[in-house]
């Protein structure tokens, strides 16, 4: 199907194709594309102090058993349950994202880190108070886990801002999940092994793709409480 023909297509089965390129089309938030673009073109970097930017990363807690235990499209149902809640809580001047699978964002432009504090503590208690229904017969308690980062205080442009809020999100789930994180707050040496990956994933080093990825995978395994060694070897300063 060329171009023509899936314009064609999306515009009778009433999408329009224009609207794909930065939304997203199970929930209608909008997708990471828009996210970066928007990072890069509309948040002045170099002004921070002045324009103040703070980012809430989330994922359903215990996603996969509810696709495991009732099927994909519960699933889907409740990714449309959590963007409708998401989109609800960013309200008019923030701009809530599905980032991928069940990862979810709200980027607050202009909003410092009381605010969106503020913003992802109250999406956690309103999915506490009002549960995802399945069906007319069913209805299911799902929980959120939340990272928090903001700009200046934590980051000083847009791909550190997304890592130091997947960290916190890493460690809020960590931490026993249904809780938000605050990257200012945690302490370092727990959020070690994904910051230690993050680092891994920037390295520029010619010819050492194989071996980063071998110490990317030991730090994994370690993670996950696995015994791991990795023996390194080479001239003086390698």
């Amino acid at each position: 199907m060329d171009f023509k023909e899936l314009s064609y297509y999306l515009q009778n089965v009433g999408k329009d194709p224009a609207r794909l390129i930065f939304e997203d089309e199970l929930t209608g938030l909008y997708n990471r594309r828009f996210l970066y673009n928007y990072l890069q073109q509309n948040i002045k970097w170099d002004s921070l102090d002045q324009q103040h930017v703070s980012l809430l990363m989330m994922d359903l807690d215990h996603f996969k058993s509810i696709n495991d235990t009732y099927g994909h499209d519960a699933g889907d149902k409740a990714l449309i349950y959590l963007a409708g809640m998401i989109k609800e809580m960013a309200g008019q001047k923030s701009l809530p994202i599905r980032y991928a699978g069940d990862e979810f964002m709200i980027l607050l432009p202009e909003k410092d880190k009381q605010t969106a504090v503020d913003v992802g503590e109250n999406l956690i208690r309103q999915v506490h108070d009002r549960p995802f229904q399945l069906n007319d017969e069913m209805e299911l308690s799902i929980t959120l886990s939340i990272g928090l980062a903001s700009a200046p205080a934590d980051a000083k442009d847009y791909t550190t801002l997304i890592q130091r809020a997947d960290t916190a999100l890493y460690y809020a789930k960590k931490a026993g999940r249904d809780r938000l994180a605050n990257a200012g707050d945690i302490p370092p040496q727990d959020v070690f092994v994904k910051t230690a990956l993050q680092q891994l994933g920037k390295a520029k080093i010619a010819g050492r793709k194989t071996q980063l990825a071998t110490v990317a995978e030991a730090l994994k395994r370690f993670s996950q409480r696995q015994s791991q060694f990795v023996i390194a070897h080479g001239a003086p300063g390698m």
